[in-house]
């Protein structure tokens, strides 16, 4: 028997340890923010010595709230090394087990699996 869920529970960003339920408590103070789960994803570094960025996953109240809004208002909370460099997406709702624990790795393998069909963009550069 295998028990991994628990095993990442704190996030490596630029080596130091950052807490995801620090980061939900502070998200879940916004009055527009009815849940939330916070991940760490891949910085994309390829040796991996930065290890990991925080990702909030967020069920809104009013579909006005905006990713940028919160980011501000995480950055406004926590230090520089903590923000939602991961990005922000909204969701209908955070998976949970029966006793309302967040399951991670649904929101990690949901992350997955948008980078894996991501639209590739070319960015082309024209001289004047």
């Amino acid at each position: 028997m295998f028990i991994i869920e628990r095993m990442k529970e704190v996030l490596k960003v630029e080596g130091l340890p950052v807490s995801p339920a620090e980061l939900e408590d502070v998200l879940l103070s916004h009055s527009l923010i009815t849940d939330a789960a916070v991940i760490g994803i891949s910085n994309g570094i390829s040796n991996g010595a930065a290890g990991e960025v925080p990702k909030a996953y967020i069920v809104r109240k009013d579909k006005t709230l905006k990713e940028i809004e919160v980011m501000e208002f995480v950055k406004e909370r926590v230090a520089y090394y903590k923000q939602l460099t991961g990005g922000v997406e909204f969701v209908n709702e955070i998976p949970k087990n029966a006793t309302g624990k967040i399951l991670r790795r649904a929101l990690r393998e949901k992350n997955q699996d948008n980078a894996n069909s991501a639209p590739i963009l070319t960015v082309y550069h024209l001289n004047n």
